[in-house]
């Protein structure tokens, strides 16, 4: 059933590229493709904590995606699962447990290709979450610094220029 599902989110990308849902069709493709290639058990977690994310139910979805960060380092659905898990969490108001969350994906996965915009949420946290502006940049900045080929590098710019205003004109 995994495998009908990732060829229909993939014709689905495929047959409208400029859909609003193209890019995350083809994000969802990729996870069940990496979960029937490796076998994680928790694939069906996963698939579960979208769905119940999808409608809004933020519990359930934590819940899922808790119990796959619990599990083994080298399951390959883990590292999106603290992502996702630190996103819904900020989301709730929960800062502490989403930097947590995200400070753990840092130390687990030191080449995962998520890191940088792990780093960015860490920085939005900070900024947003906390309002803690010299943090906040601190972390921009270590994501210039790390990452100079992040998809998201102009905006990372431009929130480094925005904070150092912020900054610059509370002293």
């Amino acid at each position: 059933e995994y495998a009908a599902a990732r060829d229909t989110l993939a014709a689905l990308a495929e047959g409208d590229p400029a859909s609003a849902y193209a890019n995350n069709s083809i994000e969802l493709a990729w996870v069940i493709e990496e979960a029937l290639q490796y076998g994680p058990e928790s694939l069906p977690d996963f698939m579960s904590a979208r769905q119940a994310k999808m409608v809004g139910d933020t519990t359930a979805a934590i819940a899922k995606l808790a119990a796959i960060t619990e599990g083994p380092v080298h399951d390959p659905l883990r590292p999106r699962a603290m992502f996702e898990l630190g996103r819904i969490l900020y989301d709730s108001g929960d800062l502490g447990r989403s930097l947590e969350c995200y400070q753990k994906f840092l130390q687990d996965y030191p080449q995962d290709p998520l890191r940088p915009d792990v780093q960015r949420a860490i920085a939005q946290v900070y900024e947003y979450g906390y309002e803690e502006y010299e943090k906040a940049l601190r972390e921009y900045e270590v994501v210039l610094m790390l990452y100079p080929n992040y998809a998201f590098l102009d905006e990372v710019r431009e929130d480094v220029r925005r904070l150092r205003f912020i900054v610059e004109g509370e002293e």
